[in-house]
């Protein structure tokens, strides 16, 4: 399951006919559903990353921060999940550190309510 999702990524990132901000009936892009599913590792990070770094930064910029129906984005998704690496990699690429998700709760906030010191100190 890690290699056809990754599969699935880097063909996703590299082909430049698709729209990567094309969302789901959720709102949601491929980026945010890769960074959702990472917390049941189901993606490797490193490779994840790399893949990432082969965007353009403003559109990588866009995608990242783009919300979904639950106003949630990458970061705040991150944050909920205590993933410390995602988290400095997203805050790298540009991702806004003060959106709020539709209860009005930012990334700290986020690493507080889940006793997360350590993502908190990455914010």
């Amino acid at each position: 399951f890690k290699i056809s999702s990754l599969k699935l990524i880097n063909f996703l990132l590299l082909n430049p006919d698709i729209d990567l901000s094309i969302c789901n009936n959720e709102g949601s892009n491929i980026i945010y559903e890769a960074v959702k599913k990472d917390r049941n590792d189901y993606i490797n990070f490193e490779i994840f990353s790399n893949l990432l770094l082969k965007l353009d930064k403003n559109i990588l910029c866009n995608i990242i921060n783009n919300k979904n129906n639950n106003n949630d984005d990458c970061l705040l998704m991150a944050c909920n999940n205590c993933n410390n690496k995602l988290i400095k990699k997203l805050l790298d690429l540009g991702s806004n550190i003060n959106s709020k998700n539709h209860e009005g709760q930012t990334s700290i906030i986020l690493t507080i309510l889940n006793n997360n010191f350590e993502c908190f100190e990455t914010l």
